[in-house]
């Protein structure tokens, strides 16, 4: 990723904190920065995430204290550099307590954390994404499998955690795992957004779920039945793993049936006399969040 400047602004004053810059002034292009941006609000045109010149594109990622501006090639995608810009100013603010009067002397030993976040990021965030699954959720890892469902229907998961047979917990979670084979083992699934996590993938993902706990219950009865190739068991978790989240996600997420305190989704549910429906252990996926961080991922729902 070819990046020609990176700048840090404080986003109250419009001072420049930090720059890596060679052939422009920090201040100035900061000022200029701070004018475009405050002539779209004016106008009433939404926050600014980038602009382009006849060669260059500078890439806006907006935080509660700085914005963080990157100049880089036109031909670059997006979404990759917004999410690069977003996390140099995540990773700014949490190493220093930004005052109404910042000294920019205070902020020069940023360029070590800078160069570590430019070398991770040579490495793709997906195989980050499975170190961090093979120390949180143990198991035998499978990255980017393509998993058949019902009705020809083939499905890519990022990375999949096969923890082996599920433990069942009393005589309800034995009856399920007997009857319906596609809850006895212990599945993850995990999808990684190398980005700010929208309300629309969340969703798509969390309803792609049930279609493995549907579909697969047909032919797999017993154990016995395997008549077809479709990917046979309902996930017992499912996690996404995301640079940040938007807030709309939170909404929609806190709308999940709810388990004991955990949000999760049912493959099956069984009623039982006057008490109802009761979802046995066995047949529970239950759904996660987690905000990427360098040090160690931060679970932000569950």
């Amino acid at each position: 990723m070819q990046i020609d400047g990176i700048v840090i602004i404080d986003a109250v004053s419009g001072v420049p904190l930090f720059s890596k810059l060679t052939s422009i002034d920090s201040t100035l292009f900061s000022g200029f920065v701070t004018a475009i941006r405050s002539f779209s609000s004016e106008l009433s045109l939404g926050g600014l995430s980038s602009f382009t010149t006849e060669e260059k594109n500078i890439f806006l990622a907006a935080r509660k204290r700085v914005v963080t501006a990157i100049i880089a090639s036109a031909s670059l995608e997006f979404k990759k550099v917004y999410s690069l810009a977003y996390q140099i100013g995540e990773a700014f603010e949490e190493m220093y307590e930004i005052t109404e009067t910042p000294d920019q002397e205070s902020f020069k030993d940023f360029s070590e954390r800078l160069e570590e976040i430019l070398k991770e990021k040579e490495v793709p965030f997906l195989l980050q994404a499975v170190e961090f699954a093979k120390k949180e959720f143990g198991g035998e890892v499978s990255i980017k499998p393509e998993l058949k469902v019902g009705h020809g229907k083939t499905v890519v998961i990022d990375i999949v955690v096969d923890r082996g047979k599920k433990k069942a917990e009393g005589i309800l979670d034995k009856l399920v795992q007997k009857v319906w084979a596609a809850f006895s083992e212990n599945i993850t699934f995990i999808k990684v957004i190398d980005g700010v996590a929208g309300r629309g993938e969340v969703l798509d993902f969390i309803e792609s779920l049930k279609g493995f706990g549907d579909e697969s219950l047909r032919g797999f009865h017993d154990n016995k039945d395997h008549t077809t190739e479709e990917f046979p068991y309902f996930p017992a978790q499912a996690a996404i793993i995301a640079r940040d989240y938007s807030p709309t996600v939170f909404e929609e997420v806190e709308k999940l049936l709810r388990v004991e305190g955990k949000a999760c989704i049912p493959g099956v549910h069984v009623t039982w006399g006057a008490r109802g429906k009761i979802f046995p252990d066995s047949s529970k996926c239950f759904i996660e969040l987690w905000r990427w961080k360098q040090d160690y991922p931060e679970r932000v729902f569950h």
